[in-house]
């Protein structure tokens, strides 16, 4: 065998020739063919043959690994990085496009432009279109921004006042009978838009408001100023 288990090559036994004794057939024939057989056993540096059972690295690194480019390829960390946004190495940079993992049909996309990511580390993913990969539908990724809620809250106006649930809102005051100010934690930009809904049988509306605050009143169905068991808000607009 030219080599063994632990990939140790050795020559065959009686390959050695003694100082002004004649070579045999026997020593000169064995060793080249062995080594012939163990050279073509090992793995050229230039890719002309391929591995022929699986590689067991021996908890060391692939290192200096071209970025993956089709389905079977492997992938190197900084394509994964760059997917992410969490190395060093992320990549497309500076609003550049492409697919870093693409697939056969070349539909694993993300938007448009094809998965730019931003080089501030940020987890961030720069688009215009969010499209809907089976129906076609799509929508301009400004309605996302701009037009998802900015903060919401769901909350126990009877009693100790008490939140179930809720979005940018650090705290909320029970400012008398029926009336909550929701102060929230990151303000907003400009003109929000404060939109207020009650699930109760009550009426609610927006009493006061400002960037960082804003103050609902409610009504029971007699339109008596009443605190109520649920009172939803949210806002809409942008964050400063």
């Amino acid at each position: 065998m030219p080599r063994d288990s632990g990939g140790i090559y050795s020559l065959p036994v009686g390959y050695l020739a003694i100082s002004g004794e004649t070579i045999l057939p026997s020593q000169h024939n064995p060793p080249l063919e062995d080594i012939a057989a163990a050279l073509t056993a090992s793995l050229p540096r230039n890719g002309a043959a391929p591995m022929t059972g699986n590689l067991a690295m021996g908890g060391n690194k692939l290192t200096g690994l071209a970025e993956g480019t089709n389905p079977n390829d492997a992938v190197r960390l900084g394509q994964l990085d760059a997917l992410l946004g969490t190395g060093p190495d992320q990549v497309p940079t500076n609003g550049e496009t492409g697919s870093l993992i693409p697939s056969a049909d070349s539909t694993r996309t993300l938007g448009d432009p094809t998965k730019a990511f931003s080089e501030s580390h940020t987890n961030k993913v720069l688009t215009n279109t969010f499209e809907h990969r089976a129906t076609g539908d799509s929508v301009p990724a400004q309605y996302l921004v701009h037009g998802s809620a900015k903060a919401w809250a769901n909350l126990n106006g009877t009693g100790t006042i008490a939140l179930r649930d809720s979005l940018n809102v650090s705290s909320v005051v029970d400012n008398g009978v029926g009336q909550y100010q929701y102060n929230l934690t990151n303000a907003m930009a400009g003109a929000p838009s404060y939109q207020k809904a009650d699930n109760d049988w009550s009426i609610g509306a927006v009493q006061s408001s400002s960037l960082t605050s804003y103050q609902t009143i409610h009504r029971n169905s007699s339109f008596v100023v009443s605190d109520v068991s649920l009172a939803c808000s949210s806002v809409h607009g942008d964050l400063a």
